[in-house]
């Protein structure tokens, strides 16, 4: 067996150390020093002890990356302190980024004040235009996730901004933060402060959550702030909230953040406050999410007119899904139409009227709203759409009844040979493109069915069958309705439910509904009935006490 290695220089293998002898004084400066040592560390970690005691609460602000996983109590990790970006998270336009504010060392009884700030312009578009419930569209998003949360959840419900409802915007349904580890204070109520959190001794809570507190304008860059006082019951505390994505059907095409680079999308912690320490403060914590993750889906509305106002009923052969073949019935000089938004592939996608058999070949004319990239390619009665992110394409194809084809042919035939190929009108006789890049004859789009009011709101919806039956439903009372008109009356009954007026199609006679009507972002299929064959799906119905409905509507071909 080999000999121990030395534990001292000075000690001989296998035996007890050398004695060695020093000076007296060294001997003494020794003893004294280590006892310095120990009570000095004894005292550095009683007054790192004694702060968190006190109340020195320690901050994160996360966010929730989505792309591959939900923020659940299985994916802990999809909660993250940096930025969001394509390679992380995909959110749509009208989406609500979850957000959370994760606080430490928290004294229990102890009252806090944090306020929340986020950009709503940035050249002149808008980002995040309001705050949200943080599951208003994310809704298996757990804040407590990875999290030892102790406690019951506390809610605080939020005003609408009044920036957003002075712009005409509808507000969300849902506007609310939620906290587990601790309870929002009530208005009116008196906080002993020995810290920051007021300048007194004594902090009222005037109002719970304070006033929003915007800061520059529309036209350039802007920012909203908003502050909230909670009591801790717990070490730790979890408060949660959405980041509204502003959207073009708030506030028109070209006013959004499609077709901006960056990251124009900020959401931050500015200040923290403490009724227990004079240093509680969180800096600026600052989480931003890059364009690229944001996707404003295209839409391409195809419409149908008939020269001089006839009528008739035309098919189209269309796709790839989501657009697809469908038919479009024509009774008057207002023609019919059929939108397909929620476009995020960009195509091609391919239009092609099949001709009624007597009429003549149409014409097609199409325009592009908030240009971004997409190309038009129009062939007699085909037409090729590449759409951009963002863009609204209307493509109209105009046909020239039986009854006055043959005294216009001769007339179509003279001028096909001199139409211009870089023209957006064709006939079966010329090509065209046109680059939306490019494109002059953008078009301003019909308000009067999504705008919102704060007055009484009529929103027009068709009345003649579409296709096969089918004709225009909603919700009344739970129950699928065809309807001529819904007029909405802006008193709300009960937390939920409104007045609603109803005009059946053809009549003048108008009843009025007690009931609740559908709020939600997601879609839903109604079923097939006499009165309906084909079932409907009914997309994206918000209602807000304001008065103000906003409905779009798809038919069978539903994404």
């Amino acid at each position: 067996m080999s000999a121990p290695t030395p534990a001292h220089p000075s000690e001989p293998a296998g035996g007890p150390p050398l004695v060695q002898h020093e000076p007296p004084g060294v001997v003494i400066r020794r003893l004294l020093v280590v006892p310095l040592i120990v009570s000095g560390l004894v005292a550095l970690t009683m007054l790192v002890l004694g702060g968190a005691a006190q109340g020195r609460a320690g901050l994160s602000l996360e966010q929730c990356a989505q792309l591959d996983h939900p923020c659940d109590s299985g994916h802990a990790d999809q909660w993250v302190n940096g930025n969001l970006n394509a390679n992380n998270a995909r959110f749509l336009e009208g989406d609500s980024v979850p957000y959370r504010a994760v606080l430490s060392g928290l004294t229990d009884g102890g009252t806090y004040a944090l306020r929340i700030g986020w950009d709503t312009v940035k050249g002149g578009r808008h980002v995040i235009d309001q705050l949200s419930a943080f599951d208003l569209t994310e809704a298996s998003a757990e804040p407590c996730a990875g999290l030892a949360c102790d406690g019951s959840v506390d809610e605080l419900a939020l005003p609408a901004d009044p920036q957003v409802l002075g712009a005409g915007v509808v507000p969300v349904w849902d506007r609310r933060v939620s906290i587990v580890g601790g309870t929002f204070v009530q208005p009116g109520t008196e906080i002993p402060n020995t810290g920051n959190l007021c300048e007194g001794t004594s902090c009222e809570i005037g109002s719970n959550p304070g006033p929003y507190t915007p800061t520059g304008d529309f036209e350039g860059t802007a920012a909203n702030s908003i502050e909230l006082w909670f009591t801790a019951d717990a070490e730790e505390a979890v408060v949660a909230w959405g980041g509204h994505i502003a959207t073009r059907l708030d506030w028109g095409p070209g006013r959004s953040a499609a077709a901006v680079a960056g990251s124009p999308f900020h959401m931050r912690l500015l200040d923290l406050r403490c009724s227990d320490d004079s240093t509680c403060s969180s800096g600026n914590m600052d989480r931003s999410i890059q364009a690229a993750a944001v996707v404003y889906p295209a839409s391409v509305e195809l419409r149908k007119e008939v020269a001089g106002g006839g009528a008739g009923e035309f098919s189209f052969v269309a796709g790839p899904d989501p657009i697809t073949d469908v038919t479009l019935v024509v009774t008057g000089s207002e023609g019919s139409s059929r939108t397909f938004d929620g476009l995020v592939d960009p195509g091609p996608y391919e239009i092609v009227e099949v001709v009624p058999e007597g009429w003549g070949s149409p014409s097609v004319d199409c325009s592009v709203i908030a240009a971004n990239g997409g190309a038009i390619q129009i062939d007699g009665a085909e037409v090729e759409v590449s759409v951009g992110e963002g863009e609204s394409v209307t493509c109209t194809f105009t046909n020239t009844p039986p009854s006055t084809t043959s005294s216009t042919s001769s007339t179509t035939s003279s001028t096909s040979s001199t139409s211009s190929t870089t023209s957006s009108t064709s006939s079966t006789s010329s090509t065209s493109s046109t680059s939306s890049t490019s494109s002059t004859s953008s078009t301003t789009p019909s308000t009067s069915s999504s705008t919102p009011s704060s007055t009484s709101t009529t929103v027009a919806v068709p009345t003649t069958v579409i296709a096969a039956g089918v004709t225009t439903t909603a919700y009344v009372d739970g129950t699928p309705s065809p309807l001529g008109s819904l007029v909405v009356v802006p008193q709300p009954v009960a937390p939920g439910e409104w007045i609603v007026t109803v005009l059946e199609a053809g009549s003048a006679a108008a009843t009025s509904t007690t009931g609740s009507v559908v709020l939600a972002s997601t879609t839903e299929t109604l079923p097939a009935s006499g009165d309906n064959p084909i079932p409907t799906v009914l997309v994206g119905i918000a209602l807000s006490a304001a008065g103000a409905l906003i409905t779009r509507r798809r038919d069978q071909e539903a994404e």
